[in-house]
């Protein structure tokens, strides 16, 4: 973690990446020659990407990370995780389970005040092999590709303590700019001074490091097929363990969890009927620009960085006052700028157009007066018991009838194992097994389920 007083100034930042990265001047020829090329790679490529829906885009992106990363990893490393997924044997296995979040985040700087005040920070490094399990269920298990995020990050393995066995996997980072739909409900106040509040939260040192975007939520199979898992998962992420490890390393109170569907505002999302833990605010806007391939997305940073390198600097370099990346989305940042630089636009579209919908939970009755300066941190009043037991027990149970506004408040939590005892049918794991169960479609297999992973060699050889 920088010390303010440490921070170096954004000309000197520049200044200094110049000296190992000194600047070519190039001749209006040689210019235009490299960029007719990467416009020409950009166009090839986007013609025929840009065409296909969310589902196909995911998808193709999704083959070529798999290709690529088979070779580089060990099968008994593959094997090993694959071996300690969790198993259903019935259809009420789901009753036994107990769910744990480990944190297994590369590092963790834990702030200390000693007696008299001073400040220092701890580095814990975090088990290499739980590391590595994560990353390799991310790639294995998740439709989306990997990119990883920049900035605040925690990781999760969700382990079933019972069986010791991987339920999927977290990761909680920083929030969202730029989701409109969210903007105006949480930041509007009586005079709908939605922008103005919004600059405020998420300028340097803003109320933006209280908010946090789940990133990562997936379930491994048949866990999230049979028993409606990726709902247990997204209340997990509301869970006093999550809040506990924000405000133990980075040192703010969390008081709001976001998320966005994968596949778009039409299809049902794995966030539906988990109102009021977690409520629907609308969509995105869709203008976020197409991601290009590994190969495309290498030459157009070296492209960037040879006719553009302050641009660059800027935008994959440059560090904020707190010592993270002064862009909080560097990549699709300089993807946009490339796009823009080279007006790709004149050509065809650069924009996904993929509308997700957003999902936002508010941990406490008064988190958008808190975001928006209106109370103060011993203010807030908490909304629900987010204990990892009671949101299991949710998930398991359900609440007494058909109402979803009555949440377990920490005051009232000694009413809950009888309440959600005769709740059965408003769970959204048994809601799911009858579901399958009526369609005769329950399956205790897993051999299908693991991603890829019965082709193996087949993509060892392609690749």
């Amino acid at each position: 973690m920088t010390n303010q007083l440490d921070f170096v100034s954004v000309e000197e930042q520049y200044k200094n990446w110049l000296i190992t990265n000194p600047i070519k001047n190039y001749s209006v020829e040689d210019s235009k020659l490299l960029d007719d090329s990467l416009r020409q790679k950009i166009i090839e490529e986007l013609n025929v990407t840009g065409e296909f829906n969310v589902t196909e885009f995911m998808l193709i992106h999704k083959y070529k990370e798999i290709v690529k990363y088979i070779p580089t990893q060990d099968p008994r490393n593959i094997e090993e995780v694959k071996s300690l997924i969790w198993k259903p044997n019935g259809e009420n296995d789901f009753r036994r389970i107990q769910p744990e979040l480990i944190l297994t985040s590369d590092s963790v700087d834990i702030k200390k005040v000693n007696f008299w005040g001073d400040v220092t920070h701890e580095q814990h490094i975090r088990d290499e092999k739980l590391i590595r399990h994560w990353n390799i269920l991310r790639v294995m298990i998740a439709s989306s590709r990997h990119d990883g995020v920049i900035g605040r990050s925690l990781k999760y393995l969700v382990v079933d303590k019972v069986t010791k066995t991987y339920l999927g996997i977290l990761n909680i980072s920083s929030s969202m700019m730029y989701l409109t739909a969210r903007n105006e409900k949480v930041f509007s106040d009586t005079n709908f001074k939605y922008k103005e509040n919004l600059e405020n939260v998420f300028a340097k040192g803003g109320r933006s490091r209280n908010m946090c975007c789940c990133t990562t939520i997936m379930t491994t199979q048949p866990f999230g097929r049979l028993f409606n898992g990726g709902k247990l998962l997204s209340l997990l992420c509301l869970s006093d363990k999550v809040t506990n490890d924000w405000k133990e390393r980075y040192g703010d109170k969390l008081v709001s969890v976001e998320t966005t569907s994968l596949y778009g505002e039409k299809l049902q999302s794995q966030y539906d009927g988990l109102s009021p833990y977690l409520r629907k605010l609308g969509t995105t806007t869709g203008d976020t620009p197409l991601k290009p391939s590994d190969e495309l997305w290498k030459s157009m940073r070296r492209w960037l960085k040879k006719r553009h390198p302050e641009i660059y600097h800027h935008c994959l370099i440059e560090k904020n006052v707190k010592g993270e990346p002064a862009i909080r989305f560097p990549k699709d940042e300089s993807i946009k700028k490339v796009y823009k630089l080279l007006s790709i636009q004149k050509y065809l579209n650069t924009t996904s157009g993929f509308r997700r919908g957003i999902y936002f939970s508010r941990l406490y009755k008064n988190t958008d007066k808190f975001l928006r300066y209106e109370v103060d941190e011993e203010e807030l009043v908490k909304a629900f018991e987010n204990n990892i037991e009671v949101l299991t027990e949710f998930w398991k149970y359900g609440f007494e009838g058909e109402s979803k506004d009555n949440l377990p408040h920490h005051d009232i939590r000694h009413h809950m194992n009888n309440k959600v005892r005769h709740s059965n049918k408003n769970s959204p794991a048994r809601r799911r097994i009858e579901k399958l169960i009526e369609d005769d479609k329950i399956e205790m297999s897993l051999d299908t389920d693991w991603y890829e992973l019965s082709n193996l060699h087949r993509l060892q050889s392609i690749g």
